[in-house]
Order: C-alpha cells, then sequence, then structure tokens
C-alpha cells in the first residue's frame, strides 16, 4: 500500500471553481472504495504553532488549510503557503473521503481516501472543521451546526 504514496499513484483530479463554494478539487476518473486520491502536503508545524494560525485565520477570516496528521505527538500540516491541489478539497458533514495517516520510512504522511467508490465528476469533500472554530457550516448537508461524521 505504501507504493502507491512512494509512486503517487493516484487518480487524475482538476481543480474546479463552484460559484457556491469557491475552489474545489473533482474526480478525473472513476475511484474504489479506500483508495488513496491524494496526499494532503503542507508545512508541518507543533500544535502551538497550529493554535497561533488557526486564531490568526479566524481572526481575520482567511482561508483556513490546517490537518491534523499525527494524534500521538501532536504534528499537524498547513497547505496555506505551500501546498498541493488537495488543499482545494472542501469540507462537508457527510464528506465522500477522509484523511488517514500512512507512514512511509518511518515518516507520517497525510492521505485522503474514498469513504466508497466515486464516479469520474465527483467533487471531493472531507470533514475538516473542528466545531469549536465558531465558523458557520456551509456544507449543505447539515443545518450550519456540523454533524458529526459517521465512524466507519
Amino acid at each position: 500500500m505504501n507504493m502507491t504514496i512512494q509512486k503517487k499513484d493516484y487518480p487524475k483530479t482538476t481543480v474546479v471553481v463552484d460559484p457556491v463554494f469557491g475552489y474545489g478539487l473533482r474526480l478525473d476518473e472513476d475511484v474504489s472504495m479506500y483508495r488513496k486520491i491524494v496526499e494532503y502536503v503542507g508545512e508541518r508545524i507543533s500544535k502551538d504553532e497550529y493554535k497561533k494560525r488557526l486564531a490568526e485565520g479566524l481572526k481575520t477570516k482567511s482561508p483556513l488549510y490546517l490537518a491534523q496528521l499525527t494524534s500521538d505527538a501532536p504534528l499537524f500540516v498547513d497547505a496555506r503557503y505551500m501546498g498541493n491541489e488537495s488543499r482545494f478539497i472542501n469540507h462537508s458533514c457527510a464528506p465522500n473521503c477522509i484523511f488517514e495517516t500512512w507512514y512511509v520510512d518511518k515518516k507520517p504522511r497525510l492521505m485522503v481516501v474514498a469513504k466508497s467508490a466515486m464516479k469520474k465528476g465527483t467533487i471531493l469533500s472531507i470533514f475538516y472543521i473542528d466545531p469549536s472554530w465558531g465558523i458557520v457550516c456551509q456544507c449543505g448537508t447539515c443545518d450550519g451546526t456540523f454533524i458529526a461524521p459517521d465512524s466507519d
């Protein structure tokens, strides 16, 4: 499975513009359940730096591209200034993808993985906004108060 990551053997995707949600990431081919779609990359930061950037982003209403890489020794990824197309995956309370941490040469890598089989043309989504951020959710699948995704 790590060979997929090392070879970057991911399905084709395209960054698209949506009039409601802004940028998004669309699949350009069908994918199977549990397929690794893309690696979420960016600057690796500590929990303290994460808190600082989160507070500043919320204060200035700047886009946030923060994700937790590991839970055992909290490490985070900030894709705001350095990242790839994965930073354009939108939030949803009913996401079609999940984050998974994979290790390659003992180094953690954050993967976006399909929760189910998806068809070409699907816009990717993931649950990544923490309700404690105080942001009103606009995903369209909840009432704006966030619904925790099923743990499947």
